[in-house]
C-alpha cells in the first residue's frame, strides 16, 4: 500500500493533501480553501516521499489566485525488493526502446537482445549496485518483427519479448 509523507520545508499549516492511484500513477494534490499566500521564492516542499518504488514524473503549482508557482522537489525512490525485468518501453517501438532491470542488491547483469530465430543481436552487461539499470536499445539497422531480450543477474533470468514497428 503506498502511502504519500509530505515533509515541507516552508510552512503548510492550513494546507490540505490528497492522492489517488491510477494504475501505476499517483495524482498527488495539495491545496488549501483559504486565501494561503506565498512569498515569491518560498519553496514549500522539500521532499515527496513515497513508500515503494516510485519515480517523480513532473510537478505543476498555483496559488490561490491560479498563478503558476515554482516547486523544488528531491525526487525519492525506496531500493528494489527483488529482481525483476520490466516491458520495454515503448512496446511497439520504432527504433528506440528502453530496457530496464531491478537489483535488489548489488550484482553483475547480462541483457540479450535476439531475433525470432534466436540470434543474439546485442549484449549489455556490467556490475551496478542496488538498483535500477536502464539500457537503450537502438534498432535503426533491423527489420520490423518481433525481438526477445533475456536479463540475468545473479540466480535471476526472465525473457520478455518486444515489437519492432517501422
Amino acid at each position: 500500500n503506498t502511502t504519500p509523507e509530505i515533509i515541507p520545508s516552508g510552512d503548510l499549516s492550513g494546507m490540505d493533501l490528497r492522492y489517488h492511484m491510477d494504475g501505476d500513477i499517483m495524482r498527488v494534490l495539495i491545496y488549501s480553501m483559504d486565501t494561503y499566500h506565498i512569498s515569491p521564492g518560498e519553496n514549500l516542499l522539500g521532499t515527496i516521499n513515497v513508500d515503494g518504488d516510485v519515480s517523480l514524473i513532473s510537478t505543476d503549482m498555483a496559488d490561490y489566485y491560479g498563478s503558476d508557482l515554482t516547486v523544488n522537489l528531491r525526487e525519492v525512490s525506496s531500493l528494489p525488493s527483488e529482481y525483476e525485468l520490466s516491458q520495454n518501453f515503448p512496446n511497439p517501438f520504432n527504433p528506440e526502446t528502453e530496457i530496464q532491470l531491478s537489483l535488489p542488491e548489488a550484482s553483475d547483469w547480462r541483457i540479450e537482445i535476439f531475433n525470432i530465430n534466436g540470434r543474439v543481436i546485442e549484449t549489455f552487461s556490467g556490475y551496478s549496485e542496488a538498483g535500477k539499470v536502464t539500457v537503450k536499445f537502438q534498432a535503426d539497422n533491423l527489420a520490423t518483427g518481433m525481438y526477445f531480450y533475456r536479463a540475468t543477474a545473479g540466480d535471476f533470468t526472465d525473457t520478455k519479448k518486444m515489437i519492432l514497428l517501422k
